[in-house]
């Protein structure tokens, strides 16, 4: 009996971290999307120029999101530690943009091909993208081998 409490106690260990990671990742997710949204605000509420230049102001405001995805996952989510390389900024953007290539993808094929409703496209998109985002961080980004 006390082997089948050893082999349980291992398994636990490993998938725990899983959910967990996902979880803190969902929230980093939240934080990210406010951070964006409120910046934003900030932006175009308080500086004439983006009030006029309003893309100009999503698109700081999106990289300022991007700048507390970076920072909470690698810190919080997957646990990295050392210095930040070049290789882990580049890694993550580029996961990034493979997520919106994936979302895009995605939505067109459903709205366009298979005529879902919009809305609901949207969400099933971004579901997808949330689960290869996620994927990507934490088996290509934020790896022991992504700071070399």
């Amino acid at each position: 009996m006390s082997r089948f409490f050893y082999l349980w106690s291992l398994f636990r260990e490993r998938a725990d971290l899983l959910p967990v990671q996902f979880v803190r990742f969902c929230m980093v997710g939240v934080l990210n999307t406010l951070t964006t949204f409120f910046t934003y605000i900030a932006l175009t509420r308080t500086q004439e120029f983006f009030l006029i230049h309003y893309v100009g102001a999503e698109a700081l405001a999106y990289f300022a999101g991007t700048i507390v995805s970076f920072t909470l996952n690698r810190n919080w989510t997957f646990r990295q530690t050392g210095s930040v390389s070049i290789f882990e900024v580049v890694r993550f953007y580029s996961a990034l943009l493979s997520g919106l290539a994936v979302n895009v993808s995605i939505f067109y094929v459903l709205v366009v091909w298979l005529r879902f409703y919009d809305i609901v496209a949207v969400g099933i998109s971004l579901l997808v993208t949330i689960a290869w985002n996620f994927l990507f961080m934490k088996f290509w980004v934020f790896t022991a081998q992504s700071t070399q």
